[in-house]
Formats: C-alpha cells, structure tokens, sequence
C-alpha cells in the first residue's frame, strides 16, 4: 500500500516538475531573463503569488526559452532521485533549476548580442542611413510609428518593431531588414539601468537623438530618477558631430536633460503640442486633423514632425504623412463584446501618463464607463503614490479594477459579465482588487 501511494505521489510529482519549469521560464521570459526585474515584481506587484499559482504557463520556445525549461527539468528530475520522501522537493528544485539557466545562459545571450553588434556596424558603415534614436519612458513605440510613417513620404525608412529595443532585439532587426536602399534607421532605445543606451547607440551612431519624455516608469530598476535621467540622456551624449537633440518642452522630467544638453553645447530642437478640437476618433492639431484616438497622441506627433523636419522635410511633405497616420497596435483600438459592449483596448504599455490617457480618453464617451487594468509595475518605493494619483484621476469613473498582474485577458474576454453585472466571471482565476 505503501508503494501504490509512493508510486503516485512520483506521477504527481513529475507532473508539477514539468509545469514549475514550464511557468517559471515563462515569467523569466516575460521578465527579459533579468534578475532586477524580477525582483521588483516579486516584491512589489505580488509577483510571487503568479509564481506559486497553478494555471498553465509556457515559454516561447526560443533557444534560451528552451534552455531554461531544459535546465529546470533536468534539476527537477534528478531531484527525484533523493532518498525517502524527500522527492516531493523536486518541483521547488525545477524552480532553481530555471534560475541556474538564466545565469548559464547569460554569457551566451551577451556573446552572441556582441557578435551581431559588430555585424551591424559593417553594415551601416557600407549603406550609412540617417539614424534616428527614440527613448524615453513612455511614448516610444507610438512615436516610432507616428515618425516612419511620416517619413515613409519621402524616404526608404526602416524601424524596430513592436517592442525591439534592447541590443540583440535592435541588431537582429537591422541585420534581417537592412536594404543597401535604406535611407533612415529609426530605433527604438530601451533601458533598465544606465550603460544599456550607450551599448545600443556605440552600434548605431545617432544622428538624431528623441526623447519622448521622462516619467517614473521602471524608475525601481534605475534606483532612483536621477539614474533614469542619466540613463536616457546616454542617447544625446552619443551623437554624432552635428547631431541634434530634439525634446518636448512641455514635459517636465525632460527639463533637466535640455539643460544638460545646452550646456555641452549640443544642437536641441524642442516642441510642444498645440491642440485643438478632440473627438472620439480625431484631434486638431495646429491647423490639422489627425486620425487618431486619444488626444495624448499629439505629443508624439509633434515629436514626429520636428524629426522630420531635422532631416529635410518640408512642411507639405509633413502635413501630408499627417492624415495617413494609422493608430498604435492595441492603443485605444476599439472592439465590440458579442452582448454589444464597447471595449477599448490599451493595453500595449502601462505607465503613469498612460492610464491618465486612457481615463482622459474614456471620458469623451457618455456611456457607463469601466476600466479593467493589470497595474502598473516596477515602480518600487513609487507605487503607493502612482496608484493614489490614479485613484483620484479615475473619479467620475463607474468602477475600476485592477488585476494585481494576470487575469486580464479573460476579463476582457468575458466583458460582458464583468462590465454589466460588476463581478468576476467563473473561471478568472485572478483576484481583482478595487482602487
């Protein structure tokens, strides 16, 4: 009798090594592989619950996804092995087998990102396209696409996509997409601590450098504001002779950078949006309607057409990529539930300046209005006020729910239930916690 209960508990047990190593080199995966990152989700956003939780997760099966799941399962499986009842331990060693996958790992990941780095120098040495860098704490991706699309008028452009902003993710683009007819580089610049820019841009060699604005996202990783000011301000200090540095005036966490800008005697370009009407699926911007929801969206652009005035386009030629403008993947877009609510999905990005968007957004329809979000993470010491300001932003707001990290998808699936009847509906796991 014994045995028969020993013999199950090993099924039992095998079957948890499997999916502990499956989940945790999923949420290494979605942490990037990083140590920092991964912390400030456990400590502050509850991240340890998601780790312990039972729900099926997998990785992208990539070289190194595959690795971590391959370590974590070896680890967990010899675990098996230890005498007595003792195996039952084996689970939590596919956990640690996970983590010893991601150091293994590193060194490959960093050799193989310097590799394709020199590549990536040989490559525009030959073709030398204008190079555009874009960072900043929130707006780059939809500034990215707002600026190749308005360049796109005049020049061959080629640009990052969706989220490639790290070393490997930027050099692997430029190696695949490059044309010898390539005429502008515009990248997208992420970064976690300071010297990551400054890797990025050692490649690339700016010519223009943009900086969205500067807000407290991931502000815990930087360890403090002046680190994250420092951090992006490595964009400005690596351009080339002549390079200009443009910035939005009417930010104020850029203010500092403008003046250390200045006082090195750096060439700074600065915008601020003038805008006018707003409607649903619309804003004046100047003398100009663009096409997009979400009047937040006119700082980038202007952004964009300052850039693109840089680089030699005429007003004509600007206003012209203005009306084409398509709106940012999962930025507002709109999408009615099969019970025929209006769901707009934000959910590209997280950040303060963001959800304020959003809310802004959200006010424009006269409807009950709901708001379903994940939270904002990695702020650290920042979080107990980001959410006050939230708090006090969402007022006038008929309910709003923050997921503490997963569960979002399925809410927004079975929308109708949780908009309609103010409750979860079966199967989301996920506890929702009011503001």
């Amino acid at each position: 009798m014994v045995w028969a209960f020993k013999i199950i508990a090993y099924l039992i047990v095998a079957v948890l090594v499997v999916a502990v190593a499956l989940r945790h080199a999923y949420w290494w995966q979605v942490k990037e592989y990083r140590l920092d990152k991964m912390w400030s989700w456990v400590k502050y956003n509850l991240g340890w619950k998601e780790l312990l939780a039972l729900d099926f997760r997998r990785p992208d099966f990539t070289q190194r996804g595959e690795r971590l799941v391959g370590t974590g399962f070896l680890v967990g499986v010899g675990a098996m092995f230890l005498p007595g009842w003792w195996f039952v331990l084996a689970p939590a060693m596919a956990a640690v087998g996970v983590c010893l996958g991601v150091i293994w790992t590193r060194r490959i990941a960093m050799t193989t990102a310097k590799r394709e780095a020199a590549h990536v120098k040989e490559l525009l040495n030959k073709t030398k396209p204008k190079v555009v860098g874009i960072s900043g704490s929130f707006g780059k991706s939809s500034s990215k696409e707002f600026l190749a699309q308005i360049l796109g008028q005049k020049f061959e452009v080629l640009k990052t996509k969706g989220s490639e902003n790290t070393l490997l993710g930027v050099a692997r683009r430029i190696v695949a997409d490059l044309e010898p007819t390539t005429e502008v580089l515009v990248i997208e610049m992420g970064a976690y601590k300071r010297g990551e820019i400054s890797e990025i841009c050692e490649m690339i060699k700016p010519d223009v450098a943009w900086i969205t604005g500067i807000g407290n996202q991931h502000v815990d990783l930087f360890g403090g504001m002046e680190n994250l000011k420092r951090a992006k301000f490595e964009l400005i200090e690596a351009l080339k002779p002549g390079g200009v540095a443009v910035f939005n005036s009417e930010d104020e966490g850029s203010r500092d950078l403008i003046a250390w800008a200045e006082k090195r005697g750096i060439k700074t370009d600065v915008y601020k949006a003038k805008v006018g009407r707003v409607e649903k699926d619309k804003f004046e911007l100047g003398k100009m309607w663009v096409p997009l929801r979400g009047k937040h969206f006119a700082a980038n652009v202007s952004g964009a057409m300052t850039v693109a005035k840089v680089l030699g386009m005429k007003e004509k030629e600007v206003e012209k990529g203005l009306g084409k403008l398509v709106q940012p993947e999962k930025s507002l877009v709109i999408r009615q539930t099969p019970g025929g609510v209006t769901v707009i999905d934000d959910s590209y990005n997280a950040n303060e300046q963001g959800f304020v968007a959003a809310i802004e957004y959200l006010r424009l329809w006269g409807q009950r209005k709901y708001v379903v979000s994940p939270g904002i993470i990695e702020l650290g010491k920042e979080t107990l006020r980001v959410r006050e300001r939230l708090n006090r932003e969402s007022g006038g707001i008929d309910k709003v729910w923050i997921a503490t990290y997963q569960g979002i998808g399925e809410t927004l699936k079975s929308g109708d239930v949780v908009l309609i009847e103010g409750r979860v509906p079966v199967g989301v796991k996920q506890k929702i916690l009011s503001l």
